[in-house]
């Protein structure tokens, strides 16, 4: 009896149950990237950049061996030529080479949770209503796993992915934060002798953040250069500094020309997966309802909407080729709808019943989920002790890329919550795979990752798929096969592999022959 009155009285006291909540959000993330599987950036981040010019994106040459990255001191030393050659994001790129050349996949998991709880709670602290409780509470923790897309890749995907972009949306969203609390006048101005430097590194992490939150940080002091004293615009300046530092590395001009173009950007804001129609949508809503407050509200604290729309104009007129370069949008959209929903609405039934929808959301798909990356990391984990195993360099990957293919498909898991493009996009890079299982010491280990056993692909080669004299087509879901036969027997050592995604070209000897 005394335990149930004790729990009772527990559940009473709001602190305790939030931070519960907190606890067991922060204990599913942990489960869900215990899961997550080291993809074709990892292999390469793990070694040396190549001082000759090339660099760990390059396409290795016969018998070419890497050197691997041993302590930050090789990563530091490994980024001085990579941000001249390859890209601005020094510091960020010192820690991903760090990291995926020194730590296990199971220790960087545990590190990678702790950095996403800073990044909720630096969410919780942007959002918050005046009074958090634990409807407003369940509508942030649950809106940031239901609403902001590419977690798949960021959040919970490889060691590169994320501190690329989990880690520094969450150390941009307490750079914020600290700026805030000067502009404020909320916290001591000592703490300027932390809060510059460290603006300077923030403002240097991660360009589809920086720009953004500079032009931001601009737009807000237009509109407050009455209350702005010295300490806020050092601030600014020393951010801005940190921005430049990456955004106009030597290595992002060398860059300049793999700009994808008007009508490729614009389709990927508006796209299935880049999220701001929903967020343009919800504005709106609350546009109709409460104009002349969203007005004066956006007037007074304008930092995460005019960030969102400075990136946008960014990624239309001038680059970005990917997707989930586009998360810093969603982030900024989230958070400004949740505190301008918080701020303008007041009528608790509707914070209750949205908290509902989306925690039984959640419920319902946590384990398919879940489910879903557990498949696809032991398939993953099967593919690899294959390729240990294998005595000829062949390994049957047929249920792997099968499960790429699956995941890929469907428009709910990939990107989202499993992220499959990184294989299915690129292919598995058998020579990068052999220098990361081998320590940078054998680039041949694996010749080829193929779509099932050798004997089965050419009996698969007949006349029904002959396009070309002893040139074959075998589909294995999205993927291409082309699969050319030798009349002769053919050394393995000798045998060719060409990938090139969407499609592989695979020379084999025709068994019948051997």
């Amino acid at each position: 009896m005394m335990v149930r009155v004790q729990l009772s009285e527990l559940w009473k006291k709001p602190m305790i149950m939030l931070l519960l909540l907190f606890v067991i959000y922060t204990v599913s993330f942990y489960i869900m990237d215990s899961y997550a599987i080291s993809n074709i950036d990892d292999w390469r981040y793990a070694f040396f950049c190549e001082p000759e010019g090339e660099n760990y994106l390059s396409v290795f040459k016969d018998g070419f061996t890497r050197e691997p990255i041993t302590s930050f001191t090789d990563a530091v030393k490994s980024q001085e030529h990579d941000y001249f050659k390859t890209n601005g994001r020094f510091i960020t790129h010192t820690l991903t080479q760090y990291f995926c050349g020194t730590c296990s996949m199971k220790q960087f998991v545990i590190i990678n949770t702790l950095v996403f709880a800073i990044f909720v709670l630096c969410v919780i602290k942007l959002t918050r209503p005046k009074q958090l409780n634990i409807s407003s509470l369940l509508i942030i923790l649950m809106g940031i796993w239901l609403l902001i897309p590419f977690k798949g890749i960021t959040f919970m995907g490889n060691i590169s992915l994320s501190i690329n972009y989990l880690w520094a949306a969450a150390f941009n969203l307490l750079f914020i934060i600290l700026y805030q609390h000067i502009f404020n006048r909320q916290c001591s101005l000592w703490w300027l002798v932390f809060i510059l430097p460290f603006a300077i590194i923030t403002g240097s992490l991660q360009e589809s953040f920086s720009i953004g939150i500079c032009g931001a940080l601009c737009f807000h002091a237009l509109i407050h250069y009455k209350r702005l004293r010295f300490f806020e615009i050092a601030i600014l300046c020393a951010y801005v500094i940190g921005s430049m530092i990456c955004i106009l590395s030597p290595a992002n001009f060398n860059r300049a020309d793999d700009i994808g173009g008007f009508g490729f950007h614009l389709g990927g804001i508006f796209g299935l997966f880049a999220s701001p129609v929903m967020w343009l949508f919800l504005i709106t809503l609350i546009f109709l309802a409460k104009r002349k407050a969203l007005l004066s509200y956006f007037l007074n604290d304008s930092m995460m909407l005019s960030a969102a729309i400075i990136t946008i104009l960014f990624v239309l007129f001038v680059a970005y080729n990917g997707r989930h370069q586009l998360m810093s949008v969603n982030i900024f959209m989230f958070i400004f709808v949740c505190k301008t929903w918080f701020s303008l609405c007041k009528q608790r039934r509707i914070f209750q019943a949205a908290a509902i929808m989306l925690t039984i959301i959640f419920l319902l798909t946590w384990y398919p989920i879940l489910h879903a990356r557990k498949t696809y990391y032991d398939a993953y984990q099967q593919l690899v002790k294959r390729c240990y195993e294998s005595q000829d360099g062949y390994v049957n990957g047929h249920d792997f890329e099968y499960l790429s293919a699956k995941y890929f498909r469907n428009l709910f898991l990939n990107y989202n919550y499993v992220g499959t493009f990184t294989f299915l996009d690129w292919g598995l890079h058998d020579r990068d795979l052999s220098l990361w299982m081998t320590k940078g010491k054998n680039n041949t280990l694996v010749t080829a990752i193929l779509p099932n056993d050798k004997s089965l692909i050419v009996k698969d080669c007949n006349k029904e798929n002959e396009i070309q004299p002893n040139l074959f087509r075998i589909s294995d879901g999205p993927l291409l096969y082309y699969v050319l036969k030798s009349s002769v027997f053919v050394e393995p050592e000798s045998i060719k592999v060409r990938i090139q995604a969407p499609s592989k070209y695979i020379i084999l000897p025709d068994e019948k022959k051997e």
